[in-house]
């Protein structure tokens, strides 16, 4: 497969992915009880877990295909995106937002800490299409 399709088909993964997240939101929860919601909520998490990790790795195949740059990682990924002026200070620092949040569901769980990013979870929507777009147009 060429560089140019790799790429293609890693955003195409992408903006399903964010997709399928984004349309998690449209489900009314208020005909169904606790035990319900919570699966649903932690569907949406793991959606979100799955677009994050889709996110940086596709902001990383463009900046080696299109800015000639072999970052590894998803915050230094993020850093080389700001440095190399593709997104502003703002979308730089709720990305990091978004890596921090997405590596402390992977890698603990209690309660609070799922509550406090569930809630930010539609907050997170407008910076992953402003990169999709980015991603897109380039």
């Amino acid at each position: 497969m060429e560089p140019g399709e790799i790429y293609k088909n890693k955003l195409k993964s992408l903006k399903d992915a964010y997709s399928d997240f984004k349309g998690s939101f449209e489900i009314n929860f208020s005909s169904f009880g606790e035990k319900e919601i919570d699966v649903f909520k932690s569907g949406q998490i793991q959606k979100f877990e799955f677009s994050v990790e889709l996110l940086w790795k596709v902001m990383q195949r463009y900046l080696y295909e299109k800015v000639g740059e072999d970052v590894s990682g998803p915050k230094p990924v993020v850093k080389a995106f700001y440095n190399n002026n593709l997104i502003n200070e703002e979308i730089y620092k709720i990305l990091f937002e978004m890596i921090e949040a997405r590596n402390k569901l992977s890698h603990l769980y209690d309660k609070k800490s799922f509550e406090e990013i569930y809630i930010r979870l539609k907050d997170f929507l407008n910076c992953f299409e402003i990169v999709i777009q980015i991603l897109s147009n380039k």
